[in-house]
């Protein structure tokens, strides 16, 4: 099993110490320090960049900067966990859970988009690379198809055949009274609100299907 950067760094400290006599803070801002130092230098070691640039910015000058601008924390190789600074190709679930943290806790936080991948440019442009290479988004939006389908057809569809059933009932009525209808009438036959009435009579003439016999009063043609 791989040493975690937490425990090299605690090996570091732990040989300072045993060679100059430390206090328990001292200790703890060493192993702070040598775990900022690993960061950095594992970063640099991914990023093919040369050790003297990886520590020419303290760490926590670097978090600081990431905090200002969050976005920042997802670059094109890696990923920086905006609590620690420690760097990533993806931040796991399994990283933030060591922060108390959900991933929408996480975006929440440090006001990241929902839709935000927790993960470096290069890692989300493949994955968004393989799921176009594989037709996933064809298959989800035929997939939420046929879910609507089995419901009884799409969220519009629905709506529109709602909205005729609507005008039928409402034309039906008006050929009830030859001589012409009101619009409160229609409202107390139907249960609609006078707005919704008014709207269904509207667009009846319009197609030909209502004539105004007075004002306020309708028959069907």
């Amino acid at each position: 099993m791989s040493t975690s950067l937490t425990e090299l760094a605690a090996k570091i400290a732990a040989v300072q110490a045993s060679k100059t006599r430390m206090t328990a803070q001292e200790i703890s801002q060493a192993i702070q320090s040598a775990y900022d130092t690993l960061v950095q230098l594992k970063a640099a070691e991914e990023a093919n960049l040369p050790l003297a640039e990886a520590v020419a910015e303290p760490a926590d000058e670097k978090l600081a900067a990431m905090h200002a601008n969050p976005r920042r924390s997802i670059q094109q190789n890696k990923v920086f966990c905006l609590e620690c600074g420690a760097s990533f190709t993806v931040l796991s679930g399994k990283h933030l859970e060591s922060h108390g943290l959900t991933a929408k806790e996480y975006r929440k936080k440090w006001q990241l988009g929902a839709k935000q991948g927790l993960a470096s440019k290069a890692f989300s442009q493949k994955r968004r690379d393989t799921a176009e290479r594989l037709g996933l988004g064809d298959k989800l939006a035929a997939s939420r198809k046929n879910r609507a389908a089995k419901k009884g057809g799409t969220p519009k569809a629905s709506g529109e055949a709602a909205r005729e059933t609507d005008t039928a009932k409402v034309i039906n009525i008006i050929r009830e009274y030859k001589e012409g209808v009101s619009i409160s009438r229609l409202v107390d036959r139907t249960g609609f609100n006078t707005a919704k009435i008014r709207n269904i009579v509207a667009i009846s003439l319009k197609k030909g299907l209502l004539t105004r016999v007075e004002r306020g009063a309708y028959k069907a043609v």
